[in-house]
């Protein structure tokens, strides 16, 4: 978090970590684009400072690690085995006897790889804080309901650990935090209803700040930005941290180099619109459009088909993958001009939505996952030539998986011996990375996935 924002939020989080008496849980929820995110990586942070961090996952949609269900537990597990020396030998001991543990079902490996290595510590230190951000980002909605369920059944049982989550308000996540246990357990904080001027107060702070960057690294006048301009940023935002950071790389951005007048184009913008703007999100759908918009503002038919393609690659994608990738996974496309330079071309003013790096084989992402909400929506897209269907990707993405999939062969890392398991081959990870290219990887993991 941007220094002296947040204060509240923080010190509440820091008050039920420092009591021992209170519930064990902490669920801080909030809409997208509230920033939880940013609270869980600071806190987290803090915890790491304070030596009472013992582990921690952020989940993400745009990593198919980080959304893999069954690997929260196991993550957890293995940070806190560094933790504490005694956990990491009992755990050693479960892994030993039971290999495969990391395919079981997560209530069972919450049992196995959690609970009852702690139930045999009694001098486990009981300030311990383990965070789980963005539970939503999991891939299957149905596991998440499962993930706090066997917490509902454990919580008892973790009470040396303080357990410390973020999530969007699901319907099943609320569900699961409905549960009587559950509720008894846990401390709640809902990001969205905190009052509006504490949390404008927040982003009006980074903003300031953000843009004080900006004034200097543009050498503008001092008395840039007006306070009136800054106040009306901070309006805009509503509450959505996400608007402001999105506004402020867009005011930033080097193509264009005109800070002064994005700022004063995303001002204008909201002052000519007549649509009802009450709802939050119809802010930051309208940064979205007008960021699209003055990026191309007239695209030919083949420019948006490339765009649109393009768009629905990197937000559909289960795995980033760098331009490189995406040109040798689609590169049987019809769309024209799809090498890395078009695509870096055709993203070149988009990188206050897309984090486009500078090497062609680094990882394309989303700058936020609200923009994947955004651009997959037909009620808040509204540009229908960029508007991404998600079936037709899908489909698109699969027929590309299976033609890369044609270049895989037998013995395709070249082993000495085709016949030896994959423990016993020293230099595995050396050889996939040297015979299997990242959009081969990528095939073989998730076609099925856009099945």
């Amino acid at each position: 978090c941007t220094e002296r924002t947040r204060i509240d939020v923080i010190e509440k989080i820091n008050t039920w970590t420092a009591t021992d008496t209170g519930p064990p849980v902490f669920w801080l929820n909030g809409s997208a684009g509230t920033g939880k995110s940013t609270i869980a990586f600071t806190v987290a942070k803090s915890f790491k400072e304070r030596g009472i961090l013992g582990a921690s996952f952020f989940c993400s949609r745009d990593d198919a690690t980080c959304s893999n269900h069954k690997l929260i537990f196991p993550s957890i597990a293995h940070q806190l085995a560094h933790f504490h020396p005694e956990f990491r030998r009992l755990l050693a001991d479960v892994v030993k006897e039971r290999p495969d543990i990391v395919h079981s079902d997560v209530a069972y490996q919450l049992q196995e790889l959690i609970v009852q290595p702690l139930g045999s510590i009694r001098d486990f230190p009981s300030g311990c804080v383990v965070v789980i951000d963005a539970l939503d980002e999991c891939k299957d909605d149905s596991t998440i309901s499962v993930i706090l369920a066997a917490l509902s059944r454990h919580v008892d049982k973790l009470a040396s650990l303080k357990i410390f989550l973020t999530s969007r308000p699901e319907s099943n996540i609320k569900l699961g935090f409905g549960d009587s246990v559950m509720q008894g357990a846990t401390r709640r904080l809902i990001l969205h209803e905190i009052q509006l001027s504490t949390v404008e107060a927040d982003i009006k702070t980074f903003i300031v700040a953000q843009l004080e960057i900006v004034r200097r690294e543009y050498e503008l006048d001092q008395s840039w930005p007006p306070d009136m301009e800054i106040d009306s940023l901070s309006m805009l935002s509503c509450g959505l941290f996400i608007f402001a950071a999105t506004a402020i790389k867009f005011i930033q951005d080097r193509n264009y180099h005109d800070s002064q007048g994005q700022l004063g184009r995303i001002i204008g913008n909201a002052i000519l619109l007549k649509d009802d703007l009450s709802d939050p999100r119809h802010h930051l759908d309208q940064l979205y459009l007008q960021v699209l918009m003055n990026a191309h503002p007239k695209p030919s038919s083949e420019l948006a088909e490339r765009l649109r393609l393009l768009l629905g690659t990197i937000v559909l994608l289960q795995d980033p993958l760098s331009f490189h990738g995406i040109q040798q996974l689609l590169k049987h496309q019809l769309v024209n001009r799809f090498e890395a330079q078009s695509m870096r071309q055709t993203l070149v003013r988009l990188h206050s939505i897309i984090l486009v790096p500078e090497s062609d084989n680094d990882i394309i992402r989303t700058l936020h996952p609200s923009f994947f909400d955004f651009i997959t929506s037909p009620n808040r897209c509204s540009i229908s030539q960029l508007l991404v269907d998600t079936s037709r990707q899908h489909t698109l993405l699969l027929a590309a998986c299976l033609r890369t999939m044609q270049g895989l062969k037998r013995n395709v890392c070249e082993l000495p011996d085709p016949s030896a398991l994959n423990s016993e081959v020293a230099d595995l990870s050396a050889r996939i990375v040297k015979f299997i290219p990242p959009e081969l990887q990528y095939a073989c993991r998730h076609w099925g996935t856009h099945l």
